[in-house]
């Protein structure tokens, strides 16, 4: 069966409702508008493409700037009953060093007030700073932002990739990258949406005996006779000689500049060992928590869904963030996938491949260049070929 008539079959089969799908096309209207001070974006495609006509999103396009802007999905999504599933690609083309690369699904937010202060139901894509490079997932609930136990990592290369996160009505979770279940579970025991079943016994207090100290001093240590607290830790350089043209009355009086004294060991204190008595951290005893209580449709916001953004902060721009779909079905995301990240993978390779093969031709071509007699000098390196 042709791959896109395979396509056509599975979305017949999925039977879900998409309420917001957006790739970007040429010359279609952008519904996108960033709040006011917000960094500037354009429509552009990134480092690496197939079709640079089609394969276009939005990239960011200022350094050191806060992104906000948004966009209402195409209808209000009524999630009561119904899974959740946000999908999107990410393409770092500028090498990233500290960039945000995540959307947030919203309530009806007017796009000239959104920012980082705005309420939101789910925070979700790649976060990527130093060696912190993570897959965010965070519920905005109840007025609290509640952060993912687990750690996923996020793809820290050029390439473009995709995220999927799915939130299913009987309150389990499921997040994809590149279509690769990276995590799964329950909203519950992966987000402090409710209180713990247990606490701590406030009548249980620590025994007055306990002892929490893992090492004590040495007795038998003793202070070594040569060791003198009375020592600076720096001194005067005995061997620093005044400048002959130095002039106290011009300048100030000469005085020698202060060096580490070889002889200062600071203050003695005896060895520490293991302590006999140690018993470890003391915990009180659990029992149950008057507070909590079992819940059920944590999934569910309680309001309609009715606009996705993007607030993120770039130290280098150049991210482009495209193929957004809002859907209650999993396959349709898949199958938006498959049209759309997945056709153009190919092509990505493609053009890395043949990149890498004109850096490494013209690294060969400058080697040559380096061995005519007319240009050769020994600079004492050795080079490999």
């Amino acid at each position: 069966m042709p791959l896109r008539a395979a396509l056509a079959c599975c979305v017949a089969a999925a039977a879900g409702d998409v309420y917001y799908s957006e790739e970007f096309p040429p010359h279609a209207q952008d519904a996108w508008v960033a709040a006011p001070g917000s960094g500037r974006v354009r429509r552009a495609h990134g480092r690496y493409f197939g079709d640079s006509g089609v394969y276009i999103g939005l990239q960011t396009a200022e350094d050191a700037r806060f992104y906000a802007l948004s966009a209402p999905l195409d209808r209000p999504f009524h999630t009561d009953g119904r899974d959740i599933v946000v999908s999107f690609t990410v393409q770092h083309s500028q090498g990233v060093d500290c960039a945000g690369g995540y959307v947030k699904l919203l309530p009806k937010t007017p796009p000239q007030t959104f920012s980082g202060d705005s309420g939101y139901y789910l925070m979700f894509g790649p976060d990527i700073c130093g060696e912190d490079k993570v897959v965010q997932m965070v519920f905005g609930h109840r007025g609290r932002k509640l952060h993912w136990k687990k750690r996923v990592a996020a793809p820290d290369d050029r390439m473009t990739h995709a995220y999927t996160a799915v939130v299913r009505a009987d309150d389990t979770y499921q997040v994809l990258v590149d279509g690769e279940a990276k995590a799964s579970g329950r909203l519950e025991e992966d987000w402090d949406f409710l209180p713990p079943k247990t606490m701590d016994d406030p009548a249980d207090v620590k025994p007055a005996g306990w002892v929490d100290a893992a090492e004590v001093p040495d007795a038998a240590d003793v202070r070594p006779e040569d060791w003198d607290e009375a020592q600076q830790e720096t001194i005067p350089d005995p061997d620093a000689k005044r400048p002959v043209v130095w002039d106290d009355e011009e300048i100030e009086d000469w005085e020698p500049p202060y060096i580490p004294n070889p002889r200062y060991k600071g203050r003695w204190k005896p060895r520490m060992i293991p302590n006999p008595a140690y018993r470890g951290p003391y915990v009180p005893r659990q029992i149950p928590n008057p507070l909590y209580r079992t819940e059920t449709g944590l999934a569910n916001p309680g309001y309609a869904l009715e606009a996705i953004g993007i607030d993120v902060w770039q130290v280098s721009s150049g991210t482009v963030f495209d193929n957004f779909m809002v859907s209650d079905s999993l396959v349709e995301a898949e199958v938006f996938a498959w049209q759309t990240l997945y056709a153009f993978r190919h092509d990505e390779q493609e053009m890395l491949a043949r990149e890498r093969a004109a850096a490494k031709e013209a690294a060969k071509t400058w080697r040559d260049t380096q061995h005519e007699d007319h240009y050769h000098y020994d600079d004492g390196y050795e080079y490999a070929d």
